[in-house]
């Protein structure tokens, strides 16, 4: 069978099995899927790391988002200490409850062994659930190893935007599972274009059964913005929520484990959470995003901030239009 044939099949899959979706497990209202090999179950709704400037100044109110979120069964908390200084408040934010989430941290510093230790303290646990690097240095990546073999990592992963570059990694190191910008409009797997749509990556963890975890599963915020400009951010059955069907098309893809957008705020998350209520998109959803798609292609990067212009040149085109134009 053709490597697109199956990504199809397995999307028609996914969508056949109802409520549970391909590879789901439900938890009260929350759907989880396993990491790859490690075990791990990580709900399908994960929560991001990226903070307003709001919430970095009220962190009674960011901790109440994280509250509700662990009530509602998200278990996957993404934290990210550089620039965002993240770790003290979450870490009071997740007290008392370490036994029901899974902790993603990312290493950024040249020799790890430190950063990793200090985030065992801060969070005052005895192991940290998921450690990502952003390459492959030597002084990097080996200490997250030995600190797995040490039972203080469970699981190693690795970050990177570009297939060729997943690819060389995944070559190098036997990674757990990998973070890669995951979304409706500047990839989709299986599609042909110029730009990153991870075909051979899926393949390639799928047969290793690695692990995968989506982020920037709705572009950006800018992607946000442009959808609210062009009235497409409704909430009824004639104008589709545009967030709810960007983390729907990802939840339709059996290879990843959780999506993880940013959240900043009550209303944010809860209409996050109403995805998995209905996990499956309609073909209103699935139109609603065709435009969308076309809209960011017709501005030529414009809608995006110059730190963000990057993601409309690495784009694959207009692939989610050629996969899903209704008639």
């Amino acid at each position: 069978m053709q490597r697109r044939t199956f990504l199809q099949k397995a999307a028609t899959g996914a969508a056949l099995t109802g409520f549970g979706l391909l590879g789901c497990s439900q938890k009260g209202g929350m759907l989880y899927r396993t990491l790859g090999r490690t075990g791990i179950e990580v709900s399908l709704l994960g929560f991001g790391s990226h903070l307003t400037k709001f919430n970095r100044e009220n962190p009674e109110k960011r901790n109440r988002q994280i509250q509700l979120s662990i009530e509602k069964g998200v278990n996957l908390f993404d934290i990210y200490e550089h620039t965002y200084g993240q770790f003290k408040p979450m870490a009071g934010s997740l007290s008392g409850k370490r036994k029901d989430v899974i902790i993603s941290l990312v290493s950024v510093e040249k020799d790890s062994r430190k950063e990793i230790e200090g985030a065992l303290k801060n969070f005052n646990t005895d192991y940290i659930d998921l450690y990502r690097a952003v390459n492959t240095i030597p002084e990097r990546i080996d200490p997250l190893f030995e600190l797995k073999e040490q039972g203080k990592i469970r699981a190693v992963g690795i970050v990177a935007h570009y297939e060729e570059i997943l690819l060389k990694q995944l070559d190098e190191y036997d990674f757990d599972y990998i973070m890669v910008p995951y979304n409706f409009h500047h990839n989709f797997a299986g599609s042909s274009g110029d730009g990153t749509s991870y075909e051979k990556v899926m393949w390639k963890v799928k047969e290793r059964n690695i692990g995968i975890l989506a982020m920037k599963p709705m572009g950006s915020p800018s992607m946000i913005e442009l959808a609210r400009k062009n009235n497409l951010m409704g909430n009824n059955r004639d104008i589709p929520s545009i967030p709810k069907a960007m983390l729907r098309y990802i939840y339709e893809n059996p290879f990843i484990a959780s999506a993880i957008p940013a959240m900043n705020s009550i209303d944010e998350f809860e209409e996050n959470f109403e995805s998995i209520e209905k996990p499956l998109m309609d073909d209103n959803e699935r139109l609603a995003l065709v435009k969308l798609s076309r809209y960011a292609f017709e501005t030529k990067s414009s809608y995006l901030p110059k730190h963000y212009k990057w993601l409309e040149r690495w784009a694959v085109g207009n692939a989610f239009e050629q996969k899903h134009v209704i008639v």
